[in-house]
């Protein structure tokens, strides 16, 4: 097989008809968009459904075909998904300041932050995680050596995290709390 490249785009390199264009038009300004075709044959699906219609997987190693698009008005929000889903959502997540006094800029599920002393926080829960089986990471802003830790939960209604500069604790002016599980 042999491709040419022409002024629109690619062409068989022995029927000039058959063209493959590249059209950019509705690319932002200083944007780059990056197609990447895995390691293996695989195919584009484009234009073979009709209005209304979406590329619906059928499974894995199964084609994919067009169907029609959820109705109009579908619950298809966080709050509606299945038990299992639910732990692959955040459960509660804060950013706050802790230095001098404990504030957050923003959050989910978290209803305060409790300052325990210098570098220590227990972020508040709003609503109780149902064990103490789950999980997450604290991490900070700041751009020097610190290290941060999420402490094993011994309670539903808050975890405990630690900020260090070096060995020592010390305040954050930007800590992030994730937390995952049920």
């Amino acid at each position: 097989m042999s491709v040419k490249f022409t002024s629109k785009g690619l062409a068989d390199g022995t029927d000039s008809t058959k063209e493959l264009e590249f059209n950019v038009a509705g690319v932002t300004t200083g944007t780059t968009r990056t197609i990447t075709i895995p390691d293996g044959d695989t195919k584009l699906y484009t234009g073979d459904g009709t209005t209304g219609q979406v590329l619906t997987s059928n499974g894995a190693g199964t084609t994919p075909t067009f169907q029609a698009a959820a109705a109009a008005g579908a619950n298809t929000s966080l709050s509606n998904l299945s038990a299992t889903g639910e732990q692959r959502v955040c459960q509660a997540w804060v950013n706050f300041n802790g230095t001098g006094t404990v504030s957050i800029r923003d959050s989910h599920n978290v209803s305060s932050i409790t300052d325990i002393g210098v570098g220590d926080y227990n972020v508040n829960f709003s609503n109780n995680m149902a064990n103490t089986k789950f999980t997450g990471c604290f991490t900070r802003n700041e751009d020097s050596q610190s290290s941060t830790g999420f402490k094993i939960p011994v309670s539903t209604s808050y975890v405990e995290v630690k900020c260090r500069t070096d060995a020592t604790l010390a305040d954050t002016s930007g800590g992030n709390v994730l937390v995952f599980g049920d």
